[in-house]
């Protein structure tokens, strides 16, 4: 006689004493009494029918602590990336890396996308369509350096190598002033600007602080910062003893996404590792992005463990690879060195300057709509003026929250592209002062 008892997560059975003796029970054995041989073999039994149920309640009760802890680290990189944890008191950043903007799509795959936009001159995916053409015969490569201190401290160059030429990009913050430096093989130019004085909406320099500090938490803290602290945890499941794998939910301007993060983690070592984030908004089947961390690197009491490598498709075709080549703390003194504006001697470069409100700068931009950029603590903020700062007039004052990163698509993914917004950064002054020159 069986019975059969059921739980949430197993079930089990045991015989009664008044089962019959088993097939392989023989007279010449040790003669028991009847009652004691069934006795001895329904005990038997009944012992090997729990053993699955104790793994069971073993595994729970291992498993659901290191849920706990995958789960409060994950709490932590949101909310305090680990960038900032890690160099917490530790001077300036420095880090060095090299970059390839590519594309995935074939020849065939363009030559059909052109052909859609072909006769539409104002697609809005035409020039991104261009782009990509231009890619898949000559990817773009770039050196890029990025120190850090603080939002009051930092610089940033890149050095990008594209099929009209080579640009050098640098920019840098000190105390209230920014700046940017941008050289073509046709010209040179210097913006600076000042907290507190408007400047012309186009030469918004802190843009690119947001891609550096982008970066940081790229390589450093595995992009979680960038998912940002309001996001949700859904759930953390553990795949096996090293890998595991979270669902994220967050908001990107109203958009409401999720983020699926997958990892390992030896338990030997002090924080699990992400090795892919798959960002798509929440009613989109496809992924929109997907970013690879590959190559970790050992880390030591001089440096975290990092990715080497980075690899960020998205779905529309594009690959920005990035490739770590250092990483170290410099002091005070260099850092201030270069996020000081540069001090231009040659004539060959054009400067405007936006630190005052009477500057001769904005005999060029006597109609352009001017922000004005505040500092207080680590945080931004800015009041976008209707008119410019030599007739200011009525303005239209409302303040505004820290620009984000120029994206390329509507979801919110890893710092995919600076070399791109740089590119059309340069190209869009090159036009401007080029009408300017031209109408003098």
């Amino acid at each position: 006689m069986m019975l059969l008892i059921f739980s949430e997560n197993y079930f089990c059975f045991y015989h009664f004493a008044l089962a019959p003796p088993p097939v392989w029970y023989s007279p010449a054995m040790p003669r028991k009494s009847p009652f004691a041989s069934r006795v001895s073999l329904s005990v038997l039994f009944f012992i090997l029918s729990w053993i699955p149920t104790a793994n069971v309640l073993a595994n729970s009760t291992r498993i659901e602590p290191v849920k706990d802890k995958l789960r409060t680290w994950l709490v932590e990189q949101l909310q305090t990336p680990a960038w900032k944890q890690n160099f917490q008191g530790k001077g300036a950043i420095k880090l060095q890396w090299t970059s390839e903007v590519s594309t995935n799509l074939s020849n065939a795959e363009l030559d059909q996308l052109w052909r859609q936009v072909r006769e539409l001159p104002d697609h809005p995916a035409r020039n991104g369509i261009q782009y990509q053409q231009r890619l898949k015969k000559n990817p773009e490569t770039g050196q890029s350096i990025a120190l850090y201190k603080d939002s009051s401290t930092w610089y940033s160059s890149n050095v990008t190598n594209t099929s009209i030429g080579k640009m050098n990009f640098e920019n840098g913050g000190l105390n209230k002033s920014r700046w940017m430096m941008m050289r073509t093989d046709s010209m040179s130019q210097l913006t600076k600007i000042r907290a507190g004085v408007p400047f012309p909406s186009g030469y918004n320099v802190s843009r690119y602080l947001d891609i550096l500090r982008d970066h940081l938490d790229l390589f450093l803290g595995s992009g979680m910062g960038k998912i940002g602290p309001d996001a949700n945890i859904v759930s953390v499941k553990l795949l096996d003893d090293t890998n595991w794998n979270a669902a994220i939910s967050f908001s990107d301007n109203g958009i409401k996404m999720i983020a699926e993060v997958v990892g390992t983690w030896d338990q030997s070592d002090t924080d699990p590792v992400v090795t892919v984030v798959r960002t798509k908004p929440v009613d989109v089947s496809s992924w929109d992005s997907k970013t690879l961390f590959k190559d970790y690197s050992d880390g030591d009491s001089s440096e975290p463990r990092h990715p080497q490598r980075i690899i960020i498709d998205r779905s529309d075709g594009l690959r920005t690879s990035y490739t770590l080549t250092t990483i170290s703390f410099i002091s005070k003194f260099e850092i201030t060195k270069k996020a000081r504006a540069p001090e231009i001697q040659n004539e060959d470069v054009t400067v405007l300057d936006f630190t005052t409100p009477d500057s001769s700068s904005w005999e060029l931009y006597k109609n352009s709509s001017t922000v004005t950029w505040s500092h207080n603590s680590s945080n931004d903020s800015y009041i976008a003026n209707s008119q410019t700062a030599k007739d200011p007039g009525a303005k239209n004052n409302q303040t505004g929250s820290k620009p984000g990163i120029q994206k390329h698509s509507h979801s919110k993914s890893f710092p995919a592209f600076p070399l791109l917004i740089v590119a059309l950064t340069v190209a869009g002054i090159l036009l401007l002062v080029s009408i300017v020159r031209r109408s003098s």
